[in-house]
């Protein structure tokens, strides 16, 4: 394709989708306050119910807690 060498690059761009180092998502606590969903990397539209209730039932052991 030769005449593409008459185009000048606008921008590039990466769409990054971070995984953990086992491939396995984390919905974890850092702290009393704060809660993550990480990791999911190219599932993360897929593991979006899946991620609900883990927060949800995280959420209900805090409150239950208290």
């Amino acid at each position: 394709m030769p005449a593409l060498g008459e185009y000048e690059l606008a921008e590039t761009a990466a769409g990054l989708r971070p995984m953990t180092p086992d491939g396995l998502p984390r919905v974890e606590r850092v702290d009393e306050r704060t809660l993550v969903a990480v990791g999911h990397g190219r599932n993360g539209f897929l593991l979006a119910p899946w991620t609900a209730e883990r927060i949800a039932a995280e959420l209900e052991m805090s409150v239950g807690a208290k």
